[in-house]
């Protein structure tokens, strides 16, 4: 039996509102905060990914971890290299004395990574449910 359907509605959408989110700050020239949310996109398409396959998963916010836990569904090896240096922007970045100031190119481009190693490949799958969800 899969998962109530909205369930995945809410990590799919949070996910979407987090690159949404990124989206904007990279127009408003906002790199670490986009890079916060690139971050936070993946975690929720991980979890996501998770809920779909009914594995439970502790609360963390350790990309690395819940990487793993989805590895051990579907082999995605780049997936957890990935998810190591999202890790990292949960913190690094985002108070004084950081270690460098992001540019553009690297908000730009993490975005559409997150897009395309986590959101596209973790929630190919239920996309479908997501869709019909929110268009019932």
């Amino acid at each position: 039996m899969r998962p109530v359907p909205g369930k995945l509605a809410n990590w799919l959408g949070k996910a979407d509102e987090d690159l949404a989110s990124a989206h904007v700050l990279i127009g408003a020239y906002h790199f670490s905060g986009a890079l916060f949310f690139c971050r936070q996109a993946a975690e929720k398409s991980l979890k996501a990914f998770l809920t779909w396959h009914e594995r439970t998963f502790r609360r963390t916010h350790d990309l690395e971890e819940l990487g793993k836990d989805c590895l051990a569904i579907d082999a995605t090896p780049a997936l957890i290299d990935e998810a190591d240096v999202l890790s990292d922007y949960a913190w690094k970045l985002r108070y004084p004395g950081a270690p460098y100031t992001p540019e553009r190119e690297e908000g730009r481009s993490t975005r559409l990574s997150v897009r395309t190693s986590f959101e596209q490949p973790c929630d190919a799958r239920v996309r479908k449910v997501f869709v019909l969800v929110h268009h019932e």
